[in-house]
């Protein structure tokens, strides 16, 4: 029976307009939108792909068109009018391959053609399973790798940083002897360079200076005074002058772990300021110790100020050296009321 297109009139040859080109197929299906029918089983209309929202059966017409779709595909007629297939004389049209006898249609979701089934391995299990399951290794692997560097690299920070001697230059060379007026203190312990991790709290138990003020028992400002973490008691040199290049030394007989430096300026005794301008303060120190140094400028205030070194350092002793000091109005004699090493 000849059919023809309902776009240009043209009749259909193997299943192809002469004309515009459209297939059969095409069209067939354009009918069954418009005029999909009903299920017979359940008397319900069929949905847009032919199929029965109900039981789930497959229209006729659909089968009808899957089925020539299929045939147009895997066995295309010869150029004589469509009477006969190629291989197959007499005109028969074979079935598809795998389907004998009869056309198997097809599943929910694919109108008018045949989905090709999903190839699954032979241990049952989807074909990318593998891969996924490899990605998800190796990511885990790459994870736990980076956290074994992680921990290795603080490790070797932080054992980088509580052996270290310190930054800088060498400490000075210990003082000769100082003799004044009033006292003569002992020289700083030699300097050299150790990796002992030390103990912290810093606790040193020596204190020396290069000198101090003394007039008698009841008038002295001795070196222990800088570091008995009393601000109201001094430290005031006892050399003519403003005492720049004097030093105040603590130092221990095993090694200390210290960061910072707080620093008490002036004389602070009884809160007066009278006192404190009265007298020199140091302007700018540098702080000593094994194998490094650090300068500071100071502030002319009675507040604490805390002068951080760049790291922890391990030493023995910690040696401050007077640079420069803000001269009194009445007394050039410059004094520190504390020192507190941490």
């Amino acid at each position: 029976m000849n059919q023809f297109c309902f776009n240009c009139g043209g009749k259909f040859v193997n299943g192809v307009c002469e004309k515009c080109g459209k297939t059969l197929f095409a069209q067939e299906n354009e009918q069954r939108a418009m005029n999909p029918g009903l299920c017979p089983h359940c008397n319900v209309p069929y949905n847009q792909f032919g199929t029965c929202p109900q039981c789930g059966s497959i229209s006729e017409n659909s089968v009808t068109q899957a089925t020539r779709a299929t045939q147009a595909v895997n066995f295309p007629e010869e150029q004589n009018g469509g009477t006969q297939a190629v291989g197959y004389p007499g005109g028969y049209q074979a079935p598809p391959m795998g389907y004998p006898g009869s056309y198997q249609a097809p599943p929910m979701g694919y109108p008018g053609g045949y989905a090709p089934a999903r190839q699954t391995p032979h241990n049952g299990t989807p074909s990318g399973g593998k891969k996924n399951s490899n990605a998800i290794w190796i990511a885990i692997s790459s994870v736990a790798l980076i956290a074994i560097i992680v921990v290795v690299a603080l490790f070797a920070i932080n054992k980088g940083v509580f052996n270290s001697g310190g930054s800088g230059g060498n400490a000075p060379e210990p003082a000769a002897t100082h003799s004044t007026a009033t006292t003569t203190t002992t020289a700083a312990p030699t300097t050299t360079t150790t990796t002992e991790p030390g103990n912290y709290p810093p606790k040193f138990t020596k204190f020396t200076a290069s000198s101090f003020y003394y007039k008698d028992e009841a008038n002295k400002c001795k070196i222990e005074y800088a570091f008995d973490n009393k601000p109201g008691t001094c430290w005031q040199d006892g050399v003519d002058g403003y005492g720049i290049g004097e030093w105040l030394e603590a130092s221990a007989s095993s090694n200390q772990l210290v960061s910072c430096i707080t620093f008490y300026n002036g004389f602070q005794k009884k809160n007066s300021m009278d006192l404190y301008n009265g007298n020199s303060r140091v302007k700018a120190i540098t702080v000593y110790w094994e194998g490094g140094s650090k300068s500071f400028s100071l502030t002319d205030t009675k507040p604490p100020q805390f002068l951080w070194l760049d790291e922890p350092v391990s030493t023995r002793y910690v040696r401050v050296v007077i640079d420069d000091v803000y001269e009194g109005d009445r007394y050039a004699d410059t004094c520190i009321a504390d020192i507190v090493i941490e």
